[in-house]
């Protein structure tokens, strides 16, 4: 055997090996949940949901697939079609150093690209089965939120699959916008004049205007999710939307998915006119709106207007949380008894309860946390972080303790 072919065989062995181990580490986990469903005989919840992955993933990589592959396929078709192809079916890439490569090997490989990130967004949607099952199974709380009126169920159920869709479609439009703005750029039917940018073939520049559309629509799409997301923020006085988020960041939201809009318009026309330098204007004042509406506007308002003034502005937001929080809780519904205090107390009532007064807490966690440091941290190979409270049966006996 020569030594090129004990190369070629180290080579597929190598990834042969890499293979099965990446299988052995996938197919172990799944092995060890059905063993466990199957104890619990509930292997049917275990295969349905493998069902419901795998379908997931299926569906999500085929589209993606099918989406890039078609989107390099035809960037590669246009740079063949021009005087880039050489009567050997070679296309010249990098023109500054006059380097060529066989056409099928491009495509091929824009292919196999393809089925790359086919593969990663099939992982990601098959770990999105729970959202997926709860985005198809939703129901109404029955309860709506103060702010934007709908029911609480649509955030519970519906709003975490749509934050996922829209996080991948973003991220593949964003994908294949900058894989056919590589492939124009290494072809050189994207091309550098001078200083200044030139633009590209008609053709190519239809296409990263069409691509670049896409990723804008998904990109507006999420700004509009955001402002649900505003319910869940932290960044006032409570968890929630607070005066800042309601009067400022909501409107902010609108504005920027109103300026995607306009950036995707503007992208279309200057492409028809071919007018490069305005679209890299436009994406420049829209990155620069960006800043100001959704970083430095919420900061300066934020500290200036409501932190001097917060109790008076932050009061309803106050008042929702406290609300929300009590009937999250169940506290709404607790019923609020006297009782008098009895102040003839014998040594016989005493007895009587002592099983009580035994789980009456005398220590505070705080100083007998300071104290197991103290005391047991002088061994260096652990360390305590807190101290929880529990109740556990000891000797019999139901007692209140303390551990860490």
């Amino acid at each position: 055997m020569n030594v090129k072919k004990a190369r070629y065989l180290f080579g597929w062995t190598l990834a042969v090996v890499f293979l099965l181990l990446f299988l052995f580490g996938r197919f172990s986990n799944l092995i060890v949940d059905w063993l466990w469903f199957e104890e619990l005989t509930y292997s049917v919840v275990f295969f349905r949901i493998l069902a419901l992955k795998i379908s997931l993933g299926v569906v999500a990589g085929a589209a993606v697939f099918v989406f890039l592959g078609l989107n390099l396929h035809y960037a590669l078709r246009r740079a063949l079609a021009t005087d880039l192809q050489a009567e050997d079916n070679t296309i010249e890439i990098l023109p500054d150093v006059k380097y060529r490569l066989p056409f099928p090997l491009l495509r091929w490989g824009g292919w196999l690209v393809a089925a790359f990130v086919a593969v990663l967004f099939a992982l990601y949607f098959s770990g999105q089965w729970d959202a997926a099952l709860r985005y198809i199974w939703s129901q109404p709380v029955g309860r709506t939120d103060p702010v934007y009126g709908r029911d609480i169920g649509f955030y519970l159920f519906e709003f975490p699959f749509l934050q996922s869709l829209q996080t991948a479609l973003a991220s593949l439009g964003f994908l294949a916008f900058a894989a056919v703005l590589g492939l124009a750029v290494l072809t050189g039917l994207a091309r550098r004049e001078g200083r200044s940018v030139a633009p590209p073939r008609k053709p190519t520049a239809r296409h990263l205007a069409l691509t670049f559309v896409l990723f804008l629509a998904a990109f507006a799409w999420g700004y509009f999710l955001d402002r649900y997301e505003l319910l869940n923020s932290t960044s006032g006085a409570v968890n929630g939307a607070g005066y800042t988020d309601i009067h400022l960041v909501r409107l902010s939201l609108w504005a920027m998915v109103a300026a995607s809009a306009v950036l995707a318009v503007t992208a279309l026309v200057c492409y028809r006119r071919n007018m490069m330098r305005s679209i890299l204007w436009a994406g420049g004042g829209y990155l620069v709106l960006l800043v100001v509406l959704l970083l430095i506007a919420p900061g300066i308002v934020q500290n200036f207007i409501v932190d001097p003034n917060e109790l008076e502005l932050e009061t309803p937001f106050l008042e929702h949380e406290i609300s929300f929080t009590r009937e999250a809780y169940g506290i709404d519904r607790v019923e609020e008894r006297d009782y008098p205090a009895i102040a003839d107390l014998t040594r016989e009532k005493a007895f009587a309860n002592e099983q009580t007064l035994r789980n009456i807490r005398l220590w505070d966690w705080r100083p007998l946390l300071q104290t197991f440091r103290q005391l047991q941290e002088i061994r260096l190979y652990y360390q305590f972080y807190d101290v929880d409270i529990d109740r556990y049966w000891l000797d019999g006996e139901y007692r209140q303790v303390m551990l860490s």
